[in-house]
């Protein structure tokens, strides 16, 4: 440790300097050490939300593991345009500890954390040495910026949610890309162009490439480091041919972004069909949040942090609620305050643009969920940085004030971070937190009643739903959950299936519906549930595709609705339905499950023939068209092989 300073700060020059060096290692390490104390609480706690969705996939690579289930796992990410493949690698390897494992997805998380404060002190100290900081302000600084973004409560729910490792993995490939990129300027500086430029490239393109297929936020490392050259670095001269290779590496990308964005736009606009909320009202409500997470990170203070916030008030006028506004102003403010000054006052104007940089995607006009504290993982190094910056360098009497200030900022994020590990550790009484915390979040109160249900306490898990819907008359998530409930105890009472009905005709979007149905559906097919009538289903399948807030999801209501026709043996309705799954995606799975449907029907021509459409969509996928071919192959022989057995029982037939 000691030597990595010295290499990255330069060569010694006194005894003083040596023990100084040796002191900044010894507190890193302990700082390290806190880290891991202060989060191995929380490793107990359990799987939650979105963590199901993403990891369940990994049941399918067995043991002995073979490559075709990773690739399978790997390639079949729908979290991001890209899938991000990366992420799910790095889950694949860890397929033996799902689903019951937890503890073992955290402590990775809890470890790449870790990693990414290393790579984040390693950043700073190069960017003091660049700079020409004093050797002591360069450790200061370096070492009190990366103990408060390590310890801070805020990432919380970045390292103890499993499925956020997608963030966690694109911000350590995003600092391997930054410090590529500052060890290459320093090659530059050095005059050894042809080094330094091929530091710089390769931070781009491999330390870009591998974040951004981590999640696609990895592809901010581009904007990140113009905020640094026009911030930080704007005093650090330029070498010839820099614009010129900018233009290349740091402003294509951003074009090639642009021109994604601007093709698909109405695409991705669509996704505001799925959200109860308008693309201006998500622009009027953000700036509230960025305001909010900014108090949060320069004054932690407790029972402020958590996971749910879906009962965010949305701005719906400038003036509704009255913040929204002054916080639109403020915000605008604050960064023409950052552009203005970037030359005079680098370390203000960096901080506030690194922080904006950091949301450019996800806290902008992209219709995600509005609040989420995980999209802060690096973007608040931007303001850590600048206030302990600014309070290690007090002059005079304050200057006294500032190891008071570091000590108590210091043991104030330590306890709150310690409290909210000791709440992630337990879920059951993070889950009565969060109800209780957060009365009018719907997904704080399914957490409440998942967990009585873990209990079989399934009345009581009733009751949390009745108060949903009591809170929430327009969402039909509760009833669908009450549906499923009622369908696995036969002791609980159905809902109104005609209220039911009605509800998902005009229900706010949610993924709740479509997966109840789903899983109530695949009840049916094992000949389970049967005490919800079919064609009451088949009215809440219908009521759904009627619901325009649901338009994205009919792919997987026409295939919910087929399957549902299959477990009455209606073959006809549910080919057809099936078909109109397959013009909105042909999916290989829609082509073959159909192929199985006429093979049990004794209907082998027409089964080969949907053999040869599955053979055709998985053709039309590049990158996945050699995973299945086998499968498919395997599936053509053996409806030949079905269909010689019945010709040849036929033929015994007419012989006799």
């Amino acid at each position: 440790m000691v030597s990595i300073i010295s290499i990255i700060l330069g060569p010694k020059h006194s005894s003083a300097s040596l023990k100084g060096e040796i002191a900044a290692a010894v507190i890193f390490l302990a700082i390290l050490g806190s880290v891991f104390l202060v989060y191995l609480p929380g490793l107990s706690g359990g799987f939650l939300l979105d963590d199901y969705p993403n990891l369940r996939g990994l049941i399918v690579i067995g043991e002995p593991a073979r490559w075709r289930d990773f690739a399978d796992y790997v390639l079949s990410g729908f979290s991001g345009t890209l899938g991000r493949p990366i992420s799910l690698l790095s889950f694949a390897l860890q397929h033996a500890d799902w689903p019951g494992n937890a503890r073992a997805f955290k402590y990775v998380n809890l470890m790449l954390h870790m990693m990414n404060g290393c790579m984040l002190c390693w950043l700073l100290l190069k960017l003091g040495a660049l700079l020409n900081w004093l050797r002591s302000r360069a450790l200061v600084v370096a070492l009190a910026t990366t103990s408060v973004w390590l310890l801070h409560p805020m990432q919380v729910s970045t390292v103890l949610y499993a499925v956020q490792r997608m963030t966690e993995l694109s911000t350590l490939f995003t600092l391997i890309g930054l410090l590529a990129y500052i060890h290459g300027r320093e090659r530059l500086l050095r005059r050894e162009d042809k080094l330094g430029y091929l530091w710089l490239s390769a931070g781009i393109a491999l330390g870009g490439g591998f974040a951004t297929l981590s999640k696609e936020s990895g592809i901010l490392l581009v904007v990140y480091i113009l905020v640094l050259e026009a911030t930080l670095l704007s005093s650090v001269s330029r070498p010839k041919y820099w614009l010129a290779w900018a233009a290349g590496f740091l402003f294509a990308p951003l074009l090639a972004l642009a021109a994604y964005l601007l093709l698909n736009h109405a695409k991705i606009l669509a996704g505001y069909t799925l959200r109860d909320f308008t693309l201006g009202q998500r622009l009027m409500t953000e700036p509230r949040i960025l305001l909010e997470y900014l108090a949060k990170i320069l004054v932690p203070h407790p029972r402020a942090f958590g996971l749910l916030f879906d009962d965010y008030q949305v701005s719906t006028s400038l003036i509704h609620p009255l913040s929204t506004l002054p916080a639109m102003l403020a915000v605008a403010a604050l960064i023409g305050l950052a552009v203005k000054y970037r030359e005079r006052q680098p370390i203000f104007s960096f901080g506030i643009l690194w922080f904006f940089t950091g949301h450019l995607l996800e806290s902008t006009f992209i219709p995600l969920e509005l609040y989420y504290e995980h999209r802060n993982y690096l973007a608040m190094l931007g303001p850590v940085f600048a206030v302990t910056y600014y309070v290690t360098g007090l002059r005079g009497n304050l200057r006294r004030l500032a190891p008071l200030l570091g000590l108590i900022m210091a043991v104030l994020i330590v306890i709150i971070t310690w409290n909210e590990s000791l709440l992630w550790a337990n879920p059951y009484r993070q889950a009565f937190t969060w109800a209780s915390e957060r009365p009018l979040s719907s997904r704080a109160q399914e957490y409440l009643a998942g967990v009585w249900m873990v209990e079989k306490r399934n009345d009581e898990a009733l009751k949390v739903f009745k108060r949903m819907i009591e809170l929430h008359p327009g969402d039909a998530s509760a009833y669908m959950h009450w549906m499923k409930l009622a369908c696995e105890d036969p002791d609980l009472p159905l809902p109104d299936l005609h209220t039911v009905i009605d509800t998902l005709r005009v229900s706010t979007y949610s993924t709740v519906p479509v997966g109840r149905m789903e899983e109530i559906v695949l009840l049916r097919e094992k000949n389970q549930c049967q005490r919800l009538n079919y064609q009451d289903l088949q009215q809440c399948l219908d009521s759904l595709l009627a619901n325009p807030r649901y338009y994205l999801a009919r792919k997987n209501l026409y295939a919910l609705q087929a399957r549902l026709y299959a477990t009455e043996g209606l073959l006809n309705p549910a080919m057809e339905t099936m078909d109109k799954a397959y013009a909105i995606e042909p999916t290989v799975d829609f082509a073959l499950l159909q192929m199985k449907w006429l093979a049990s029907a004794g209907l082998f021509d027409d089964a080969l023939r949907y053999v040869q459409k599955a053979r055709e969509a998985n053709e039309r996928n590049l990158l996945t068209r050699w995973l299945y071919r086998d499968g498919i192959e395997d599936w053509e022989r053996a409806v030949r092989k079905l269909k010689k057995t019945a010709e040849a029982a036929q033929a015994g037939k007419a012989k006799h």
